[in-house]
């Protein structure tokens, strides 16, 4: 069989291959290559049900994860706020909870050690689902001095159910690796075999047992390859899908369950991010925005702006409108901020009715300009409502420049509230800037 015949057999369908072997083998070895490809479909149909179950079980498992972190939003905002909204979102992921875990107790989990991280992420659930039913349960939550501990215990029983989870993920990946690598093993032993008992044969049949073991390892190797890096957590590699080959099917259900899974991790990798009402960046990633802006400015020398917003009588809207009207007066203001400045530019919510935007590049009288103009578009704010057409929604504004007024991040916020407060007490509705410089001793 010459170079040019052998490349045009390794392209054929996998069945083809095995039948034009058959046809060139001699008959005495006949049964082996009838046998050779029984055990090598067999083999294949072990890794995709393998593959489709360890998958199955991780997809699962994640989403199961992330309903998790989600039930934990609603108690939170209900300690901060004390609405029915919260309530009621918590009753929903709270079911929705419940039934994740009826659907986990359907999967068939192969280790006993599985099984018992389930039955304990249960149980770490339930913990948490009482303690929140308490919290939920209390009337004037914000003035309980008992609610922030109980929140506490809950955000540590979802934490010990949310680990249950990713260590039942880590044993499904292991034995996802575990389950290809014994089929590897299994393919290099009916190799052997072949070889072994085609020592006598002529070279023509040398020739094609090879070129049909080779087409088989290449694809394998490939699966093989993929399952170790998706158990390195590695979700974005896609498995090599081959045209005219039995395990095409195979390789792109693995590529689309890899993808699913990849996109589900990057939902909760922002949902971690953001905060739950208004959608803009929390606290903490807020803090690391700053901290990477004072980091370019220290290599590239680019200045930038602190502004920290506050909504003026928050508290008044609050008790004459209700939390839903105040929510809704949030989230219509973090609407205007995000509006009003660019994509380069940060907004986080820093706290209870606080806003802070970092503008990046920045010079001081360009981030005046920005700050009067979140002001005025907050200022023709309407909300909708019967209970709240007569509302004034106002904003005032403090600004701090880096590195005018600070050299680091402390202080910068310290000099950003300091002039907000004084927007506070020359009466409201304005912006200030801070009027220090930097290296100043602190105020």
């Amino acid at each position: 069989m010459n170079p040019t015949n052998l490349f045009a057999f390794t392209t054929l369908p996998l069945k083809q291959r095995f039948t034009v072997s058959t046809g060139l083998m001699l008959l005495p070895l006949l049964l082996l290559t009838l046998g050779g490809y029984l055990i090598t479909r067999a083999t294949l149909h072990f890794i995709e049900k393998a593959q489709e179950e360890a998958l199955g079980e991780m997809l699962t498992t994640a989403q199961q994860q992330g309903l998790l972190l989600k039930s934990a939003m609603p108690v939170s905002g209900y300690l901060i706020h004390g609405g029915s909204t919260d309530k009621q979102l918590w009753l929903s992921l709270a079911n929705r909870v419940e039934q994740g875990f009826n659907a986990l107790d359907g999967i068939h989990f192969g280790e006993e050690k599985e099984r018992k991280l389930l039955a304990t992420a249960k149980g770490e659930w339930q913990r948490a689902r009482l303690l929140a039913d308490r919290v939920m349960a209390a009337e004037q939550p914000m003035s309980n001095v008992a609610m922030p501990m109980m929140r506490e215990e809950f955000d540590k029983h979802i934490g010990l159910s949310y680990s249950a989870l990713e260590d039942i993920l880590a044993l499904a990946r292991q034995e996802l690796v575990e389950q290809v690598e014994q089929t590897y093993l299994l393919k290099d032993k009916l190799l052997l075999l072949s070889v072994t008992l085609m020592v006598t044969a002529v070279i023509l049949i040398l020739l094609v047992g090879t070129a049909l073991s080779r087409s088989i390892m290449g694809p394998l190797n490939h699966l093989l390859e993929g399952a170790v890096r998706f158990g390195r957590g590695e979700l974005d590699y896609r498995v090599p899908v081959l045209n005219n080959d039995g395990l095409t099917n195979l390789s792109t259900a693995i590529n689309a369950m890899a993808q699913h899974l990849e996109e589900s991790r990057c939902v909760l990798e922002e949902m971690s991010r953001r905060d739950g009402l208004t959608g803009l960046l929390d606290k903490r990633e807020f803090e690391r925005s700053l901290n990477r802006n004072i980091d370019r400015y220290r290599r590239y020398g680019q200045p930038f702006c602190l502004i920290m917003l506050d909504l003026d009588h928050f508290k008044k809207i609050n008790d004459s409108h209700g939390h839903p009207v105040g929510d809704e007066v949030l989230k219509s203001v973090a609407r205007v901020v995000t509006n009003e400045t660019r994509d380069v530019d940060i907004a986080a919510r820093y706290g209870g009715e606080e806003l802070v935007v970092i503008l990046s590049s920045t010079t001081l009288p360009s981030a005046r300009v920005i700050a009067e103009r979140i002001r005025a578009s907050v200022s023709s704010l309407r909300v909708g409502g019967m209970a709240a057409k007569s509302l004034e929604i106002t904003v005032s504004a403090g600004i701090a420049s880096f590195p005018d007024h600070a050299d680091n991040s402390e202080d910068l916020i310290a000099h950003a509230d300091r002039a907000l407060y004084e927007a506070k007490a020359a009466g409201r509705n304005q912006v200030k800037a801070y009027g220090g410089l930097a290296n100043h001793p602190r105020e």
